[in-house]
């Protein structure tokens, strides 16, 4: 319960606590009086504070310590009536798993997961409000104390402990008190050279100190202003809304600077006090002029020996409150129930009692005192951790740290201790997406069912069943939330953006169900659509009037039934033959489409795939040429069918050759042999003849196609000629497409800069040292405007781009890619391409572009229900109006980014739907219509907001989003833009939904706590923050995957996966368990395999056994292990290396892209590359680690609070 230090003498009598000695000026004493000092680490004395945080390194100290707080002075303290007796504070509604003040790490609720403030090292204190314990109205008794408490080593021992921590504590074994029977117990008294009566600052920064009287104040922690003097006496100021200091009061003396905002002063930790006589304990001695604390009182001097008392009483302890948090200080808001208390900082060396002298650990003697405040208590009880984070060793974190610079302190009266090791925030007990995922998986590996609205689909990982239900399924649309805020201001409170992620020709699971086509051939105007805005007829329809009319629910207009599709409603107004028809029962389904959607009223033709293959002196020698007229003879076998029954496929291939001179092949069925046509003026480029250059891939036609395959090797074997032209290349295919009235896509295989002057001549501009500048645009954007006027004529041609590039110096990829990324095409880079080397990878990657099935000429429209709409739209594509999505191909992996604005107030109970509509051309010739509908709730809480979170989605945005801010500002900017919008929603959860805790706490929303590590991956990757070690084309091929990157590919780009495999069992057939990916986790004896999506390693610990690497490699030691120009595991006769290599088979599976294999021995020259992927640590260009960016992350939200 909150502390309110207002209520009357009479309900603090009711609490039958028993006072020693009559309350000091008719104030009665503070509850904490009644509690044990918590227990303190051993420090000398030292007048300097501890430097500031430094964020580059990343050996951060933990200052948040279990126990370690001082005394709270609460001079003239009314108390509130506790409650009923024996009652302890009840744990907050939807409060989950919790931890105790000890606690070190995070702690996670439904709702929330808190981080302490822990830094400790390089300066970084903080202390915050405390938790209430329940009062118990038993007579209190105690035990005396001995020379040293005994530590908390059984688990009683330990709840004990905790219980001393948390003011509701009694022991186990009573003894009766000393002195006649009724005597008072003692109270606590201040330490010695304290002024009476004078207020010390609040232990929540950036708040004045509240007096426990009047709700006066007393002087706040300045950051930055040097200590006053111990002995002066200073008049606090006036806060608003509160009465004026009282004339015995004076302020505190401000803490030396601390450069960590908001952080609280360890000078300024709070001390409890009241008046009393106290025996001296003997061969005890207390230091005199603690730094920070003022030396002596303004009425009464009080001595050492009046400052050492007996215990204070104790109360009840209940097991089941173990977790709970110690009382709150003066002007705490702190609610009632178990809170986490994680962000207290324990106080700087040269604020701690030294042990006495001459005391044996552990005591023996039975009879025991609890220690007096300030004195240290010996080893602190072993933190215990949330659930689900593992537990950090014991021994590590109960050790005291050492003083500034890590050095123990000494000074007069005290005594040196031995240097103790400096503490470092465990980054286990932080966050992590292996622990998230794989809880997802245990949990939501099951069926989904979509029917409900607004429900959160399981996470992009997790392998799940989608039942379509009314709403369609996640792999075609997700969202960064699920509650949409009922209006703008909400949303723009809570930073959070309302996007969707449209994957609409994603490929289902193979035990689920393909959308279905649905029966138009009653229907002679098309499909049922809504006269206003459009919309198909989907299960979000309402009919009324007997099922002549239905109701719109995006526009709310009705409209008529055709005679030929009506139908009687039953009870429930539902249609009789609902669930017969895929448009009134299923989210997703399509429609065959009429005339009135065909280009020009025609229908369309099956698409054609043209090869263009590059014939320069480079490509010949590379072996690209002869690889590629090899393969292709099997490739073809892969051309998609609309019918996987059909023996052959309707699409037509045709093929190119070129250098400075382009060379197309007839393949007419009707001639013996190909020809081959030249056209030598690409200035003026044209087709030579349409026939015969485009055939379908039949019987009649193969034999052909394996001749020209056979001999354009040969032809080209002896060419010299080293320059290319790329521009006509495309023009030429885009002429034949065109020409031929039917859609296609063209695989180009090109060597090098297109020089040559002809159209699309580029020029020479690798200067990567412009990279990570404000200057880096001119090198990312395209250099010419001529790509980008061509990829726009195909586009309405419907003729997409693939570009195969293989370059061996700058080719441009920024320019060139412009094709590809407005076509819907991709672009595959080989750096330095080999046939031997790297020919899996090519020939991998074409057999996926070949096979797929795709949409064609496609265009993509999106409706929202009233109040919302979409503004924004992120992706590979064109956009010739504001909201027509057009490209030229769409394949399953390709994701497009829509975001949602309010241009209304939406009703709460309404809720919003989403209709999107794609219009395509199979790879069969047909045109067809595919919609997919989903449901949201709306919310007016932004509790429900910040609960309906998908982070994947929301990375996945911040990413694409940064991507395209860097072609126009700089790459500081960017950066500060993310980190912003990040810590600014955090922040407005801090403040409006989270339970009120120490400012010292990083809370964060279970749904957003992984925002933290994502981000700084986001920031710190290749795509976004290229530096000069990497090349301008390397950085610009990055930047275009990153623009049609679905929510599961970058998820896996963002966070790698780390998968040990030195203890595989080979009877398993699953990839094993992945690990948190950082070198913390990698082993000398071990084997582990790194992937992003993109690339693929595996990494040879140096002492891994020697029978594991006999097994998998056929070699006896690490030595031994060849990796250079290596990218394949050898085949080897054994289960071992069967169990590895189909590891790396199902990784490669599972992506999109094949992944090319490194294999990279430790202390090796590619070790060092090979941890720059392990994103959990630092970079090696000195980016953040992600300890280090969640201490950043905090610091910008703090500051923000305050």
């Amino acid at each position: 319960m909150a502390a309110d230090f207002s209520a009357t003498d009479q309900q603090f009598r009711n609490m039958n606590l028993q006072s020693p000695q009559p309350p000091m000026n008719g104030m009665p004493a503070h509850p904490s009086m009644f509690n044990p000092p918590f227990q303190q680490q051993n420090f000398a004395q030292s007048n300097k504070t501890p430097p500031g945080p430094q964020l580059t390194n990343s050996n951060y100290g933990y200052g948040s310590q279990s126990g370690q707080y001082q005394a709270m002075p609460l001079p003239q303290a009314r108390l509130p009536n506790p409650g009923p007796p024996n009652q302890l504070p009840t744990t907050p509604a939807g409060l989950g798993y919790q931890r105790s003040p000890q606690s070190q790490g995070f702690r996670t609720s439904d709702g929330q997961s808190a981080v302490d403030q822990h830094q400790q090292m390089n300066g970084h204190h903080g202390n915050g409000p405390q938790q209430h314990a329940g009062y118990d109205k038993q007579p209190v008794q105690y035990q005396q104390r001995p020379s040293h408490p005994q530590p908390p080593t059984q688990m009683g021992q330990q709840s004990e402990s905790r219980a001393r921590n948390e003011g509701s504590y009694q022991p186990r074994n009573m003894n009766p008190p000393s002195g006649p029977p009724g005597a008072p117990t003692p109270a606590a008294y201040p330490p010695p050279n304290l002024q009476r009566n004078q207020a010390p600052t609040d232990s929540t920064p950036g708040q004045a100190h509240q007096n426990t009287v009047s709700g006066q104040s007393s002087s706040n922690f300045v950051p930055g202003q040097a200590p006053l003097n111990s002995s002066a006496a200073q008049t606090p100021p006036n806060i608003p809304g509160q009465a004026p200091p009282s004339s015995q009061q004076i302020q505190a003396p401000p803490s030396q600077p601390n450069s960590y905002s908001g952080a609280t002063p360890p000078s300024q930790a709070p001390q409890q006090f009241t008046n009393g006589p106290r025996q001296p304990e003997p061969n005890r001695s207390y230091p005199q002029g603690q730094p920070g604390v003022p030396t002596n009182y303004q009425n009464q001097n009080i001595n050492a020996a009046q400052f050492q008392q007996q215990a204070p009483p104790q109360q009840n302890y209940q097991s089941q409150y173990q977790n709970q948090g110690p009382p709150p200080p003066p002007g705490s808001n702190m609610q009632s129930g178990p809170q986490s208390n994680m962000g207290y900082s324990a106080p700087p060396a040269s604020q701690q009692y030294p042990p006495p002298p001459n005391q044996n650990y552990p005591p023996q003697n039975s009879q025991s005192y609890p220690p007096p405040p300030g004195a240290y208590t010996g080893s602190q009880p072993r933190p215990a951790m949330a659930p689900g984070y593992p537990q950090p060793n014991q021994s590590s974190m109960s050790e005291p740290p050492a003083g500034p610079g890590g050095f123990p302190q000494t000074g007069p009266n005290q005594f040196q201790q031995p240097p103790q090791p400096r503490q470092r925030l465990d980054p286990e007990m932080m966050p992590s997406p292996i622990t998230v995922m794989a809880e997802d998986r245990k949990q939501r590996s099951s069926v989904f069912e979509t029917g409900s609205r607004g429900q959160i689909p399981p996470l992009c990982t997790t392998d799940f069943v989608v039942r379509d239900t009314g709403n369609c399924s996640p792999r075609f649309l997700r969202s960064t939330v699920y509650n949409i805020p009922t209006t703008k201001d909400m949303c723009n409170t809570s930073r959070l953006p309302i996007v969707l992620a449209l994957q609409p020709f994603a490929e289902v699971g193979p035990e689920e169900m393909a959308p279905p086509l649905a029966d138009s051939t009653t229907l002679t105007g098309g499909p049922i659509r809504c006269n206003r805005c459009k919309a198909y007829m989907s299960p979000l329809m309402m009919f009324v009037d007997g099922g002549r009319k239905f109701e719109c629910l995006l526009c709310g207009c009705q409209s008529e039934v055709p005679q030929s599709y009506f139908a009687h409603l039953d009870h429930t107004g539902r249609r009789v033959d609902a669930q017969y028809k895929p448009e009134l029962c299923l989210g997703s389904y399509e429609f065959a489409a009429t005339l009135d959607y065909c280009k020009e009223g025609k229908p369309p033709k099956p698409p054609v795939y043209l090869f263009m293959i590059d014939v320069s002196v480079n490509a010949i020698r590379s072996g690209l040429v002869s690889l590629l007229c090899s393969k292709l003879k099997t490739l073809l076998d892969l051309l998609p069918k609309d019918d996987e029954q059909a023996s052959e496929s309707k699409i037509k291939v045709g093929f190119a050759t070129y250098t400075d001179v382009i060379h197309f092949y007839n393949l007419n069925s009707s001639q013996s042999k190909p020809q081959m046509q030249v056209v030598a003026d690409v200035n003026d480029m044209f087709l030579p003849s349409l026939e015969g250059f485009m055939v379908q891939y039949t019987c009649d036609t193969k034999e052909l196609i394996y001749k020209i395959l056979d001999q354009i090797p040969d032809m080209f074997g002896g060419n010299a000629s080293g320059d290319t032209v790329l521009g006509p290349v495309i023009q030429a295919g885009l002429d034949a497409v065109r020409s031929g009235e039917c859609p296609g896509k063209l695989f180009i295989f090109h060597t090098g800069l297109p020089t040559r002057a002809a159209p699309g001549q580029l020029k020479p501009r690798d200067d990567r040292s412009l990279l990570g500048t404000d200057k880096e645009k001119t090198v990312l954007t395209p250099q010419t405007p001529f790509y980008t006027k061509l990829a726009k004529e195909c586009v309405s041609a419907g003729c997409c781009v693939d570009l195969f590039l293989f370059p061996r110096a700058f080719i441009d990829v920024a320019t060139l890619g412009e094709v590809c990324k407005l076509t819907g095409g991709q672009v595959h880079l080989y750096n330095n391409f080999t046939s031997d080397v790297d020919g899996c990878q090519l020939i991998s990657d074409l057999a996926h572009g070949i096979s797929r099935r795709c949409a064609f000429d496609a265009m993509v429209r999106v409706r929202t229900s009233a109040g919302v709409r979409p503004v924004d739209f992120l992706g590979n594509f064109r956009m010739e109006t504001s909201q027509d999505v057009e490209l030229a191909c769409l394949d399953p992996d390709k994701c497009i980014l829509v975001e949602l604005k309010h241009d209304d107030k939406l009703e709460d109970s309404a809720g919003v739907h989403v209709q999107v509509a794609l219009l395509y051309t199979t790879v069969g010739g047909e045109r067809r219509l595919r919609v997919h509908n989903m449901s949201f709730n709306c919310t007016t809480q932004l509790v429900d907001l910040f609960k309906s979170v998908e982070t994947d989605v929301l990375v996945n945005w911040l990413a694409k989003e940064a991507a395209r801010a860097l072609l126009k500002d700089s790459p500081k900017v960017v950066k500060e833009r993310v980190m912003d919008l990040c810590a600014n929603s955090l922040a407005c959860y801090r403040k409006n939904c989270a339970n009120p805790s120490a400012p010292g706490q990083l809370i964060l929303p279970e749904s957003m706590k992984l925002i933290p590590v994502y981000i700084n991956n986001v920031l710190k990757s290749q795509a976004i923050a290229g530096t000069s070690d990497l090349t301008i084309d390397n950085r610009a091929f990055l930047m275009h995957i990153l623009g049609s990157m679905n929510v599961q590919a970058s998820a896996a780009y963002f966070y790698p996966r780390l998968i040990p495999i030195h203890s595989v069992e080979t009877g398993d057939t699953d990839v094993p368990s992945a690990v948190r990916c950082s070198a913390d986790k990698l082993r000398d004896d071990g084997a582990f395999i790194l992937e992003n999506g993109l690339i693929m390693f595996v990494w040879i610990g140096q002492s891994v056994g020697a029978d594991w690497l006999g097994q998998v490699f056929g070699v006896e030691g690490v030595h031994q292990l060849e990796t250079e120009g290596r990218h394949s595991l050898p085949e080897l006769d054994n289960s071992l290396s069967c169990r590895v290599r189909d590891i790396v088979s199902q990784l490669r599976r599972q992506r999109s892209k094949h992944m090319k294999l490194y294999i990279v021995k430790q202390k090796d020259k590619l070790d060092l590359w090979f941890r720059n992927f392990l994103c959990e640590d630092k970079g090696i260009d000195n980016s953040p680690s992600y300890v280090d960016f969640l201490c950043h992350m905090h610091k910008e939200i703090r500051t923000l609070l305050n």
